[in-house]
């Protein structure tokens, strides 16, 4: 990540993502524009948490490594989010990993007890971080009690249409079995199937690319 200094793109996604209509008092905080690029690691389990961060574009993935080594996939999140509300809530280090899936933009606000009880204050601010709290929490627990009567075959397909805007999927597939809760053995077994149906395309470097979006969304629906 890296702080970008140019006032009218941070005005311009001000108002471009609703922020400064939602909460007209935000530009009373000492905002920073912080760029990110995909596959990077934008916050790391049991770090402090620097900013409360407002996702402006882009699209993040939540996950979090247990200690066997596993990788359990929490949610996604895309423009409008918010990073940082249990954290302020709690006053805690980071409680999960945040992975960039696009590159794109974060708004931040320094965390530190100054700026932490001027957030606390803010009538607005503090509705909007509570709604925005409560449409992740949701979206979380629907998420978990549907992936655990769903298939390996409905995740993977809600996945696919998540993670490969682009069109290509050039994930680690030990990684992506692990977020998916599943062997490498029965995802590849999956890979192939979805690539006998027609979903999927092999190429040559190994990475697949989607031949039908459009099934893979009917397939994943309900999942994320």
């Amino acid at each position: 990540m890296k702080i970008i200094q140019d006032p009218q793109l941070l005005k311009k996604l001000l108002i471009k993502s609703g922020l400064l209509q939602e909460i007209p008092s935000i530009e009373d905080y000492q905002l920073q524009l912080i760029g990110f690029e995909k596959q990077e690691l934008l916050c790391c389990y049991q770090d402090p948490m620097a900013n409360l961060l407002f996702l402006v574009e882009g699209q993040v993935e939540i996950t979090r490594t247990l200690s066997n080594g596993n990788t359990v996939l929490y949610c996604f999140l895309e423009n409008e989010g918010v990073l940082g509300t249990m954290e302020l809530a709690e006053n805690a280090p980071t409680f999960c990993d945040v992975w960039a899936m696009t590159n794109g933009y974060l708004i931040g606000i320094p965390m530190d007890p100054e700026n932490n009880q001027k957030i606390l204050d803010n009538h607005d601010l503090l509705l909007y971080l509570f709604h925005k709290q409560a449409v992740q929490m949701n979206f979380c627990v629907q998420r978990s009690a549907v992936n655990s009567i769903c298939r390996l075959e409905n995740r993977l397909a809600s996945y696919l249409c998540h993670s490969a805007k682009d069109g290509f999927l050039n994930e680690n597939l030990t990684r992506l079995a692990e977020h998916l809760g599943t062997s490498y053995r029965h995802l590849a077994r999956n890979l192939r199937n979805f690539v006998q149906a027609g979903y999927l395309e092999r190429c040559g470097d190994g990475s697949y690319r989607v031949t039908d979006l459009a099934a893979l969304k009917e397939l994943g629906r309900d999942v994320y």
